[in-house]
């Protein structure tokens, strides 16, 4: 839906002022841009959640299992109790891992979306500031 909005371009409006005329497009696309960039950000946002609250899950069911293992032999540390142990030792590297893999993933998105907030933000002052100099044609 974003890429359709980018793509069409609007007729201009006969009543439309010389600020819109000016500045209305590329409001338009710095908007679109953002609300791109915002999205990406939320996708990946919403992947990382699944795939740390899955290991967590995990985690939890490892232990779950050692202790139940420990129980069972408290007096000496079984084959399965030092492979419990190893798995938890991995999930817990899959979550730092996941957690650096975000921050490496979202870098570049963030620096992008931070820029086009700024664009956008500026195209549109410059907008309204012809609009209140009285940026209209009716001297033409």
């Amino acid at each position: 839906m974003l890429c359709q909005e980018s793509l069409a371009r609007p007729a201009p409006k006969a009543d439309e002022d010389l600020a819109s005329r000016v500045f209305g497009n590329q409001l338009r696309l710095k908007k679109i841009s953002v609300q791109h960039l915002a999205n990406l950000l939320h996708e990946r946002a919403q992947l990382y959640a699944r795939h740390v609250s899955d290991i967590k899950s995990r985690h939890m069911k490892v232990q779950e299992d050692l202790f139940r293992e420990k129980l069972q032999s408290p007096r000496e540390a079984t084959r399965r109790q030092l492979a419990l142990e190893g798995l938890l030792v991995q999930l817990e590297k899959d979550r730092r891992g996941e957690e650096s893999d975000f921050w490496k993933d979202t870098r570049d998105i963030r620096e992008t979306l931070f820029e086009s907030a700024g664009e956008y933000q500026a195209a549109s002052h410059r907008s309204s500031l012809l609009s209140s100099l009285g940026g209209s044609d009716e001297g033409d």
